[in-house]
């Protein structure tokens, strides 16, 4: 355990397990910690104020320089309740769920904040980390068009969760999921992995789902885990035309085997309908708390003026919905100036919110986000809160704007 002071608090924690979900295997992975790309990671482990541990109100789990992800928190640690010879930190368990499709192959760093009774986020000492395994993504990319032949089948297209025909036609924010089957029929057995591949992008499929008809059409038990789900979120392809191919890697880990394309259309943002100057009328949005991470990890909450050296990263928490849509949104997005805009993580619970309006379906309307300052000049800069509608098509920026100096370092 290592501590480290944030103002007048210690925040405390530890990691104690990163893992992945793998639907083809029950047993714990012997390298836990070589993930395939595109695989759930599972991360475990006990975080607190020591100082004021009821005073602990959550836990985010932060990849490299990421957005925080709030992960589940509350559950049960007597070891922890020991160890602080105090009951109150009995509660300080979490557990967080990360998506890695959109990490490069590579070694990534793990850490870790906590959240205080006031909203502040202080940062854990430490860090664990993990590596996203490429060798099966080079080869789908790399593998030319393939001479051999297995049975791969594409039983269901959708977007959003909703049923869709090709081509599909996507927008921005949307996830594209494609469901089906593969199997390595040559070798009489299932394959290794199932991946949709665009271009330069492999997005890798959860697959070894149980499907008995493949096991009746087949003629084997052999191939009962062979159904994949493939999730493609669509601003990873882009605005534009794309013909997704399934791709099943063999039994053998090298054959690659071709099977349909999907084709996918996505949308961009349409400069005439997106309403960059929004009203109240058309979203509502608050960003209700700002701190500041420096180089070493050390988090400060600026009580005046927003100034930040280069390099520093800026945290924004708060909330938003679609005021069209009379919901939540469908995601939200910041944006520094005129710069490409940083994917909040969007979708945590806001029952304060909630129950303002009156609504306990709009509690899933909580984001947040780290932003990166490393290629902003020194001067002053604003941050745009950018609100993705209900259908993914156009989007509204709120009227509420962050401005902050980044110092110049001279």
């Amino acid at each position: 355990m290592v501590d480290r002071e944030a103002g007048s608090l210690t925040a405390s924690g530890h990691i104690d397990e990163i893992d992945y979900i793998d639907v083809a295997a029950s047993a714990p992975h012997e390298q836990p910690t070589i993930v395939p790309k595109g695989a759930i990671l599972t991360v475990r482990g006990w975080a607190v104020l020591a100082e004021e541990p009821a005073g602990t109100t959550g836990v985010y789990a932060i990849v490299d320089d990421g957005s925080p992800l709030e992960a589940l928190y509350g559950l049960e640690r007597d070891d922890i309740a020991e160890l602080y010879g105090s009951d109150v930190h009995g509660s300080c368990g979490f557990k967080a769920v990360l998506s890695t499709s959109h990490l490069a192959p590579g070694q990534h760093t793990l850490s870790l904040a906590v959240r205080d009774a006031e909203g502040r986020l202080l940062a854990v000492p430490g860090s664990e980390s993990f590596t996203i395994e490429s060798s099966l993504d080079r080869l789908v990319l790399e593998a030319p068009e393939s001479e051999s032949w297995t049975p791969i089948a594409v039983d269901s297209c959708a977007v959003d969760d909703e049923f869709a025909e090709e081509p599909l036609v996507a927008g921005p924010a949307s996830i594209v999921s494609i469901r089906g089957w593969a199997v390595d029929s040559p070798a009489g057995t299932v394959a290794s992995a199932v991946f949709g591949v665009a271009g330069s992008l492999a997005v890798k499929a959860a697959y070894g789902f149980p499907r008995e008809d493949v096991v009746a059409d087949q003629g084997g038990a052999e191939f009962r885990r062979s159904g994949f789900a493939l999730d493609i979120p669509a601003d990873e392809l882009g605005p534009g035309s794309h013909a997704v191919l399934i791709r099943a890697v063999g039994a053998d880990g090298e054959t690659v085997y071709d099977g349909p394309i999907v084709r996918i259309d996505v949308s961009g943002f349409d400069a005439e309908s997106a309403l960059v100057e929004a009203t109240a009328s058309l979203t509502k949005a608050s960003i209700d708390e700002i701190a500041v991470f420096d180089a070493d990890g050390n988090v400060r909450v600026p009580s005046g003026e927003v100034r930040l050296a280069r390099g520093e990263q800026l945290f924004v928490r708060g909330w938003a919905i679609d005021e069209v849509a009379d919901a939540t949104a469908r995601a939200v997005h910041l944006c520094i100036d005129d710069l490409a805009s940083t994917a909040a993580v969007y979708g945590l619970d806001r029952g304060d919110v909630a129950t303002v309006f009156g609504r306990p379906d709009l509690a899933a309307c909580g984001f947040t986000a780290l932003l990166s300052t490393a290629s902003l000049g020194a001067g002053a800069h604003e941050v745009a809160v950018r609100v993705i509608d209900r259908e993914g098509r156009r989007y509204y920026d709120a009227q509420q704007r962050i401005e902050f100096t980044i110092e110049d370092a001279g």
